[in-house]
């Protein structure tokens, strides 16, 4: 009997030293949204001669991870790829393996999905608004996504769990960029949507309150520091119709704020910058670095010509502005802080300061200049220290200088002079005009340049 119980035992033994076990997970653990490939180990296993070997990782009864392939390298060894989604439940899984000669194997507790600090998500969506009616390009802008990367890259407005606007096309430009154009129905619902995002790779993102929907009698009122960390604004938002907005800039520390411009033109110097708004407008506060200087530009009036020149300078760097005039227009003069400061269209100077420069220009029309009057001669012009008008009438004459800006800077009346010499050299170089009239009536106008 003792005999029979031993052999018995020794069987047991034999038995279980040929017990197929699963030994271990490597890497044992992964973060969300990442792609790895593990490494299963087992004691006993047949995972190469074995055939329909499947595997799979498991936390309770519902959260699965599927491998997306598997190679049994030996049999003690075989690898998995294995895809954690951005949104996998964190956590302790099971290892569970099957083959039909090793059976049901499970290595419980084996693997770890650990949190991602660096998931990716939708960073802004520009615009962020539009009207019923409205038809737009809007882009979509993520961090850490995959979007031209991914497979099936779509993208979606929803407002509640029912009213979805998808776009007409879209295009992923990047990996962090999205582009679609969109039309908004006349009859959508106002007010915020969600932004979505599904692709493959990022899963589903969500952007809450991201995109707004108004009425078309409310406009949008954007604004964007440049560069991105040169400061801050406040006031931009939707507006009602002639409803008045106010931007307010700060400067970054190391920085300094410069101008407002929309489309390259110059709006304000003014940190704090009031206007009505009667349309969307797409606005740039606009900082310089410390040890920079800004050359502001503008022409006067708004559509009289174009200035090319203006922009950031160092110190001491030579600045050129060129003036063109528009067709119908000439070029009068440059103006700084209302002072005239050159004639001539090209004007260069080295950079100490900020500055904003006005480019004059004056309408061919309105200043005509009549000298088919052989009665009257004006000489030198160019002048220095002063200008001679010879008049042949007996009359009394009134004779008027103005500047470029229109303002009357000399006046003389003739007593029956014919001859009559007018002291230069309080004017600064520039541009005038001399009006010789008789019976109040201009006979003669002629352009007068002012030469030092």
């Amino acid at each position: 009997m003792k005999k029979i119980i031993l052999f018995i035992i020794l069987g047991c033994l034999a038995l279980n030293s040929y017990e197929q076990v699963l030994n271990s997970v490597t890497p044992s653990s992964g973060q969300q949204g990442q792609l790895l490939n593990v490494s299963i180990s087992g004691t006993n296993t047949h995972f190469l001669q074995a055939t329909s070997t499947t595997l799979w990782f498991e936390q309770g009864s519902s959260t699965i991870i599927l491998p997306a392939s598997i190679q049994a390298l030996n049999n003690a060894v075989i690898s998995a790829a294995v895809q954690l989604s951005n949104q996998q439940p964190i956590g302790l899984y099971n290892l569970h393996l099957t083959n039909n000669l090793d059976g049901n194997l499970i290595l419980n507790n084996s693997f770890t999905v650990v949190a991602n600090p660096n998931l990716p998500h939708i960073s802004s969506v520009s615009p962020n608004s539009a009207s019923q009616g409205e038809i737009l390009l809007v882009s979509i802008s993520g961090q850490n996504t995959h979007f031209n990367q991914a497979t099936g890259t779509t993208t979606w407005f929803q407002q509640g769990t029912s009213t979805v606007i998808y776009p007409n096309t879209q295009t992923s430009i990047s990996a962090t960029v999205v582009q679609a154009n969109h039309f908004i129905p006349a009859n959508a619902s106002t007010g915020f949507y969600d932004t979505y995002t599904y692709n493959t790779t990022d899963g589903l993102l969500v952007f809450n309150s991201s995109f707004y929907i108004h009425s078309p009698s409310m406009y949008t009122v954007q604004a964007t520091a440049s560069p991105l960390n040169g400061g801050s604004i406040t006031g931009a938002g939707l507006y009602t119709n002639n409803q008045s907005c106010t931007l307010s800039a700060t400067n970054s520390p190391g920085f300094y704020f410069v101008n407002w411009t929309e489309n390259g033109f110059t709006l304000s110097t003014n940190p704090s910058f009031t206007f009505i708004v009667n349309t969307s407008r797409n606005i740039i506060a606009n900082f310089s670095p410390n040890n920079q200087f800004y050359i502001s530009t503008i022409a006067m009036p708004l559509s009289s010509g174009t200035i090319s020149g203006g922009g950031a300078y160092s110190l001491n760097q030579l600045a050129t502005l060129h003036a063109i005039p528009l067709p119908g227009w000439y070029f009068a003069s440059w103006l700084d802080n209302g002072n005239q400061v050159s004639i001539d269209s090209v004007y260069s100077f080295n950079v100490v300061s900020n500055r904003t420069l006005t480019a004059l220009f004056y309408s061919l029309i309105s200043v005509p200049e009549f000298e088919n009057n052989n009665d009257i001669l004006i000489y030198p012009n160019p002048a220095i220290n002063y200008v001679r008008i010879d008049l042949k009438t007996d009359d009394y004459v009134l004779i008027e200088i103005y500047d470029a800006l229109g303002k009357l800077v000399k006046t003389r009346i003739s007593s029956r002079e014919h001859s009559i010499k007018i002291n230069t050299e309080d004017l600064n170089k520039g541009v005038y005009y001399v009006n010789v009239k008789q019976k109040n009536n201009i006979n003669f106008r002629k352009k007068l340049l002012i030469s030092k």
